[in-house]
């Protein structure tokens, strides 16, 4: 297939994916959900259209735009009118959509912020709780006790110790990330899988594994504490939520 051929091929296809869009969208209410991703060092601002049909009982979603923010975070960086490329080309009706943001950063074009716009604005209830979480990790004693798990765990990922814990588990140890939502609770996770290990290891000798009875109790509480709050951040990370599925899982 010759340039020409795939060129038309590809503008065809989206010049009709768009009428089909439009058809579908007709006097339907729709969810506008506009979210941030990071990959490597581009920052690209997404926007897509969500919505129901009759006899799916699922969320149908379909991609307006993708738009490289060329490393900018804020919505002074980011042209008012980026944020309304895709949706002018299917010409959205904006008196039926009903505006759900998807990340907490001021990345919002400035037409969102004027007092007679007709959408409603939704923060990320998934931001919203990681937040929360982060709050309550920095408070002082919790930093002093993790400092103290993570030096256990620096210890656990020596090339030796990896080894035997995959022989035992068929997994290894890993560090919190402050970027990486809900890996504290898999670093504690994980480590309460180990605990047998480091006991025994801790029993012969190697000080630089052991915690006290109290300490892998107090481990365990901290689990039970965010087990709850990391699965409902999975749940919210699916593809088609929606805010009737954010209100259920808060």
């Amino acid at each position: 297939m010759g340039h020409n051929a795939v060129r038309h091929l590809i503008v065809s296809t989206a010049e009709s994916g768009c009428e089909e869009l439009k058809k579908a969208l007709e006097q339907k209410l729709c969810y506008l959900k506009m979210d941030v991703a990071i990959c490597g060092n581009g920052n690209f601002l997404a926007t897509s259209a969500q919505y129901y049909e009759e006899g799916k009982d699922k969320v149908v979603v379909k991609m307006l735009d993708i738009i490289d923010t060329e490393g900018c975070h804020n919505s002074s960086t980011i042209l008012p009118d980026e944020g309304t490329k895709g949706m002018d080309e299917i010409e959205l009706n904006m008196d039926a959509v009903a505006q759900w943001v998807n990340d907490p950063s001021p990345i919002l074009p400035t037409w969102l912020h004027e007092d007679d716009s007709k959408v409603q604005l939704m923060r990320c209830g998934i931001h919203t709780l990681q937040l929360t979480i982060w709050d309550g990790l920095n408070k002082e004693h919790v930093k002093k006790f993790l400092a103290k798990i993570q030096q256990v765990i620096v210890n656990l990922r020596t090339p030796s110790i990896r080894s035997v814990l995959l022989d035992l588990h068929g997994v290894t140890q890993s560090l919190d990330s402050v970027t990486s939502w809900g890996s504290t609770f898999v670093m504690i996770d994980q480590l309460l899988v180990f605990q047998s290990y480091c006991e025994q290891v801790a029993a012969a000798g190697t000080r630089e594994l052991k915690l006290t009875k109290a300490e892998w109790d107090e481990e365990k509480n901290l689990q039970d504490l965010l087990a709850k709050p990391n699965q409902t951040t999975v749940n919210l990370q699916a593809v088609d939520v929606t805010p009737g599925v954010l209100m259920k899982e808060w």
